[in-house]
């Protein structure tokens, strides 16, 4: 039970520091990618239904409550980690430029895959 509750603080700080880059990034003040608005909106839908999906899958199997509900914060706390990580490596602007983009960023912008 205790990994559940962890989990869930590890998603809370995660999905928090995310809000705060994102709002630092709608400001100037944090270098975002310039789609960053919308795809905020669109990657709940696909994280929660992975959630969802996982728990009702984990809950057919018969196993108890807080197995279930690691099932469904599993793929929430991933996409919001993924979230973090990516926008703590794009770091803030100085006088309006970005002072370091990632080069995975500069890939997917030119039409290219990241490796």
């Amino acid at each position: 039970m205790s990994r559940l509750w962890w989990r869930v603080a590890v998603l809370a700080e995660d999905a928090q520091c995310v809000v705060g880059l994102r709002l630092l990034g709608l400001s100037g003040i944090w270098s975002v990618p310039p789609e960053e608005s919308h795809d905020m909106i669109l990657e709940k839908a696909p994280a929660f239904t992975a959630g969802l999906l996982a728990g009702v899958l984990t809950a057919c199997e018969g196993h108890g409550p807080d197995r279930v509900m690691l099932a469904v914060v599993g793929p929430i706390s991933a996409r919001a980690r993924e979230n973090r990580e990516r926008l703590v490596r794009r770091g803030p602007m100085v006088l309006g430029i970005a002072v370091f983009t990632p080069k995975d960023d500069l890939q997917s912008h030119n039409g290219a895959t990241a490796q």
